[in-house]
């Protein structure tokens, strides 16, 4: 511990010692240099705010099969920097609300919320975090950009 100097130790350990380029893309998502080698995950919306709902983008998206004891919550979609709320709803519905029809490529997400979960669509699959860090898969995609 305080051997070395923060370069040296970068160095060692395979670190990138310059800033991180982080930023928002096009879609107002978080971004870094690749060189960052790693996700942004943005933070979880305030929930205690007055968030006007949002309703769902053009047509309804086709009726989900929800089971009885399907527990409902809040779903949010994160775009253009900020969190908007979506009406409650199953987490499946949500997923397909959020993320059906859409495509991502290498090294990109795009987020959502349901309830205290995060969910992110990444290539091939939507992903679910209790803790907002660490994600396992919750669906593969489908062909066409299909959530089953």
């Amino acid at each position: 511990m305080g051997e070395f100097t923060l370069a040296e130790c970068a160095r060692r350990n395979g670190v990138a010692t310059d800033a991180l380029d982080v930023g928002v893309d096009e879609t107002g998502a978080l971004a870094a240099a690749e060189q960052a080698g790693t996700m942004l995950t943005p933070l979880p919306p305030d929930e205690t705010a007055e968030t006007p709902v949002e309703r769902a983008e053009g047509a309804a998206p086709e009726a989900v099969a929800i089971p009885a004891d399907e527990p409902l919550a809040a779903c949010w979609r994160y775009a253009q920097g900020r969190w908007r709320k979506m009406p409650d709803m199953a987490r499946m519905a949500c997923a397909q609300t959020l993320f059906a029809g859409r495509c991502e490529t290498t090294g990109s997400a795009t987020y959502g919320r349901w309830g205290q979960q995060t969910l992110r669509l990444v290539p091939g699959r939507v992903e679910v975090s209790d803790d907002n860090r660490s994600f396992r898969t919750l669906v593969e995609q489908q062909p066409g950009c299909v959530i089953p």
